[in-house]
């Protein structure tokens, strides 16, 4: 016989499971709800990127309600990255740049996921993925430069902090809508020609001309470029050592090549400053449909399509990091067909990335060889903070 005492005993404890049964149920709806909404671990990037670094805005709506854009406090115009970001449907708006061509691609941790010209996108962040939705503008002007005699040194600046080196005769390609101005070096016994400003349209083509009156004189005759060279430099600010900033080295070893054959190239990362720089992002980006890596990369270096990467966590002062890589062009490649890479470095332990683009043309002849003082290439360094994943098209 059950005594009262045990009975009521015994339906208290029954409530009481009942009861913890209820409120694990419950905890278990809250803990999956919010890891449902909020699930650590996801991030997204939102990037832009160009070969000269030349940017436009862009306008992100979160599934939480919040607008996020690239001219907000805080937030890099050229790679943002949300930790944490909220599962959910996302919308990004670009505005590119004046004469760009806006190509997009959107990446799930290495894997390309899609690729798209619209300039509003809609995506979805869901558990366990890591987004990169990376905008790369492209321009349709170019740039050539000739002089007589030719072999003359030059340099062509532009807005942005755009700086083109060379050798004449020479031309680039993909370049933004600035006005140019370009400066002829000094040739021995020769008068120099005065700087040339011209405005660059897209689509379009500019062509600098540069005629040297010279003489059979022993001495060299003083030129124009040399007195206003002379008047930028001795009125210029020199870079101080305590800005953290990065030298940036970028060279193929030769100016032509076969298709089919290899490449050299190297990349020279040094320190100039007083201060250990710290969380370095190297990226040297390229044609896939132009140019391979294969095998391992040296220095730990990863890949994905048309990028290679490298990661230096700490450069000491005057500390230079190198590295060599052998690459093969395609053997589809045309006469007359230039291969680019640009090699950039970014951090936000930098006070601006750096940036430079080198080249090789493809010849159906023997190719000339050519020393670091022989290459032409593109100096190019901008303002803002970038990590680099993108594709170049054919220039």
């Amino acid at each position: 016989m059950i005594s009262p005492f045990s009975f009521h005993l015994s339906r208290m404890q029954s409530a009481r499971t009942r009861a913890l049964s209820v409120l694990t149920g419950l905890l278990a709806v809250l803990v999956f709800g919010f890891s449902s909404a909020h699930a650590a671990g996801e991030t997204l990037t939102i990037g832009q990127m160009s070969r000269t670094d030349v940017v436009g805005q862009w306008t992100l709506n979160m599934p939480n309600g919040k607008k996020l854009t690239s001219t907000d406090v805080g937030v890099d115009a050229y790679m943002h990255t949300i930790k944490d970001a909220p599962l959910g449907s996302y919308k990004l708006t670009l505005e590119p740049p004046n004469g760009a061509e806006t190509n997009t691609d959107i990446s799930n941790g290495s894997t390309k996921v899609s690729s798209t010209q619209d300039l509003v996108i809609s995506f979805t962040l869901q558990a366990g993925e890591t987004l990169r939705v990376i905008a790369e503008y492209s321009f349709q002007g170019s740039i050539k430069i000739i002089s007589d005699p030719s072999g003359a040194p030059f340099t062509i600046s532009a807005p942005n902090n755009i700086v083109l080196k060379g050798t004449t005769p020479a031309q680039f390609f993909d370049l933004p809508p600035f006005y140019y101005t370009a400066f002829f070096g000094e040739k021995k016994d020769c008068v120099t020609p005065k700087p040339q400003k011209r405005e660059l349209e897209t689509p379009g083509l500019v062509v600098f001309y540069g005629k040297y009156n010279c003489t059979t004189a022993g001495a060299p005759v003083q030129s124009s470029f040399s007195s206003s060279s002379g008047t930028r430099s001795s009125t210029s600010t020199p870079v101080k050592d305590t800005v953290k900033r990065i030298d940036l080295q970028h060279v193929v070893s030769q100016l032509e090549v076969l298709p089919g054959n290899e490449i050299s190239v190297v990349l020279r990362v040094k320190n100039p400053t007083k201060s250990i720089l710290r969380n370095l992002n190297v990226t040297e980006m390229f044609d896939p449909a132009q140019l391979s890596f294969e095998g391992t990369l040296p220095r730990d270096g990863t890949r994905n399509p048309g990028a290679l990467h490298w990661k230096i966590d700490e450069l000491t002062p005057q500390e230079t990091w190198t590295v060599t890589l052998t690459g093969t062009t395609a053997a589809t490649l045309k006469n007359g067909e230039r291969i680019n890479l640009t090699a950039t470095v970014r951090s936000t332990n930098l006070a601006r990335p750096a940036g430079k683009v080198a080249g090789v043309d493809v010849v159906t002849g023997l190719p000339k060889t050519g020393g670091p003082v022989d290459q032409l290439f593109v100096i190019i360094s901008s303002i803002s903070g970038l990590a680099l994943l993108r594709r170049w098209k054919r220039a």
